[in-house]
């Protein structure tokens, strides 16, 4: 989880966007939250690279203040009103109990609810999360009732799903699409979603059933050949291995070239950290060294490192590894 913190710094953000770091660093002094600078900046490369020319209203900040989109005409009204809707996010945040950097930069395209959503049902900012709050709440409230999708070709999208989003949804991509330009991690080792990246063995176009679980009911065809996130596993007799490429859709792994993340402590050589029979599980051994560990499951902040052996994913770095 990220934690709210002062450290974040901007990367990958072209001059047409660092233009205006000076007026952002101005009005975040002037509203009291300095630190929101980066976050500031990296919303403006989302919302509009930067081109108050063709986008005056450069974060966008017009439908913050329930007005039709772009009624804003000057940056630095966008800039000032951007700034408020962020302000108010991160005070909703503190609020609720939610220090996910992610879940409140989502609540930017969102709305503000979503904070208050995920805090009364108990849940933390995920991909997953965001996807389900776009096709149950966002989406109906504006008239699309029965989950109809677009075509959305970001590689995020892509990796996540095959390139899909749902109509009148919002953008549940958009807190992943930000972090490409702030380093919420504040120097640390960036965690991937999900519990490793899939590859279908077959070209483009090439169908693959997939089912509602492990041996379940079939429901359609991937057809893509981009590597995606798979998010759960199931580990059956004689390699009956299936993986869960997200919101259940279960495909047999035999069709996929497949790796899961590993895990790698955080701390030195021979720090020990424990693991547990389960979540939040009685004690069952512990692990002194900083060798990459595979992650078979991972679930309610604990990654399961094989063998039913559950550790606390804060004190490790989840990496890919090629």
């Amino acid at each position: 989880m990220s934690i709210l913190a002062a450290s974040a710094t901007t990367k990958n953000l072209p001059q047409q966007v660092l233009r205006w770091q000076s007026m952002v660093e101005s009005e975040c002094s002037a509203q009291g939250v300095s630190e929101l600078v980066p976050y500031v900046l990296g919303i403006i490369m989302v919302e509009s690279g930067g081109d108050s020319e063709k986008t005056p209203d450069i974060m966008q900040s017009s439908e913050s203040q329930g007005w039709s989109m772009n009624t804003i005409k000057n940056p630095k009204d966008s800039i000032y009103y951007g700034v408020k809707h962020l302000k108010g996010a991160f005070d909703d945040a503190k609020k609720n109990g939610i220090t996910d950097l992610s879940a409140i930069v989502q609540s930017y395209n969102f709305g503000r609810a979503y904070l208050r959503w995920l805090a009364s049902n108990s849940k933390q900012h995920s991909l997953p999360v965001a996807d389900l709050y776009s096709k149950t709440v966002v989406a109906p409230s504006l008239g699309n009732t029965t989950g109809a999708m677009v075509r959305y070709s970001n590689p995020i999208a892509v990796a996540y799903n095959g390139g899909y989003r749902y109509k009148n949804g919002g953008n549940f991509f958009y807190a992943e699409i930000v972090k490409q330009y702030v380093d919420f991690n504040a120097g640390g080792v960036p965690q991937p979603e999900g519990i490793g990246f899939a590859k279908s063995i077959y070209w483009e176009g090439y169908g693959i059933n997939y089912y509602d679980g492990p041996h379940g009911k079939y429901i359609a065809d991937f057809t893509t050949a981009a590597e995606v996130l798979y998010w759960d596993a199931y580990w059956g007799e004689d390699n009956d291995v299936w993986l869960d490429l997200g919101r259940s859709r279960w495909v047999k792994a035999e069709h996929y070239y497949w790796r899961p993340f590993k895990a790698i402590s955080k701390f030195p050589e021979g720090y020990e950290v424990s693991y547990c029979d389960g979540i939040d599980g009685a004690y069952k051994g512990s692990i002194n060294s900083k060798k990459p560990l595979t992650v078979f499951f991972r679930k309610e902040g604990w990654i399961d490192i094989g063998g039913n052996s559950w550790a606390p994913e804060k004190h490790f770095d989840i990496v890919d590894i090629r």
